[in-house]
């Protein structure tokens, strides 16, 4: 038998399997698996890259959308200043995305910038999943 305990969504990211209940969560940890595939290509064609880093920065958007939606369904029982921590880190990944929208900007740098801003991302799971635990009431 294994502790493995199904959830209603589960994602296979670079920092193991997470999974959640919660389906404002689940977009977030789509997102962020979607950003994989975005970090890990790379073209020296600027349109695709320009392409790519539009859909970049559509995720990162929509992952604040449903950030302020769990945060707005279970605010009394999150931490304040986890609140505050996770969304300074999407505000910083949305402005290394849209920091790469120049115009003269080159393919290595927005590819760069979608993999940095990926890399920020998957480094917020363990708060993100904190949070999860928070709104089902888990004391930290």
């Amino acid at each position: 038998m294994t502790d493995f305990i199904p959830r209603q969504y589960n994602y296979v990211l670079e920092t193991g399997t997470i999974g959640t209940d919660n389906e404002n969560i689940a977009n977030i940890l789509y997102n962020i698996n979607q950003m994989e595939m975005k970090a890990s290509f790379s073209s020296k064609d600027k349109e695709e890259m320009e392409n790519t880093l539009a859909d970049a920065l559509f995720m990162v958007t929509d992952c604040k959308v449903h950030f302020k939606r769990f945060v707005q369904d279970f605010s009394k029982k999150l931490n304040n200043d986890d609140i505050v921590a996770f969304n300074s880190d999407l505000d910083s990944v949305l402005k290394i995305v849209r920091a790469a929208e120049t115009p003269d900007i080159d393919t290595n740098a927005i590819h760069s910038a979608i993999l940095f801003a990926y890399k920020k991302l998957l480094s917020v799971v363990p708060l993100l999943i904190d949070l999860d635990d928070q709104s089902l009431g888990k004391v930290k």
